[in-house]
């Protein structure tokens, strides 16, 4: 949920001021970009990115079927995002870094809840071939 909130927390402030400034950043690191301002990465960083974590996150809770999926996919929008963020601005900075192992970490924990459902799945099958259930 932290990636998710920063995710909207940075969308809310790109889209009250779309020339960056709320966060002191200048146009200029858009050149060579596809955006003019702020206002289209704003929303994606809030649909995509945010939304995206929130619903990996209220499928893992609820114990979702595809939950592990859901979360996955969150950790590898988080990594993606971050590696396009840095492909345009040109410059790696610390958050980068953060947001990189975030991503990550998410997406192991979403292989760990898969893997460990999948040999729950297994060690039932095999004790219903078993008889001993």
């Amino acid at each position: 949920m932290f990636t998710a909130l920063t995710a909207f927390g940075g969308s809310a402030a790109l889209l009250s001021a779309t020339d960056g400034s709320n966060l002191g950043i200048e146009l200029e690191s858009l050149e060579g970009s596809p955006f003019n301002d702020y206002l289209v990465p704003g929303l994606l960083l809030g649909l995509v990115v945010g939304g995206s974590n929130v619903v990996g996150a209220a499928m893992v809770w609820r114990k979702t079927r595809f939950a592990d999926e859901a979360a996955f996919a969150a950790g590898a929008v988080v990594f993606g995002w971050i590696s396009i963020q840095v492909l345009i601005l040109g410059e790696v900075i610390y958050f980068h870094w953060l947001y990189w192992a975030l991503g990550l970490l998410t997406m192991a924990a979403a292989l760990r809840l898969w893997f460990a459902a999948r040999r729950t799945a297994h060690i039932a099958a095999i004790g219903t071939i078993g008889g001993t259930q």
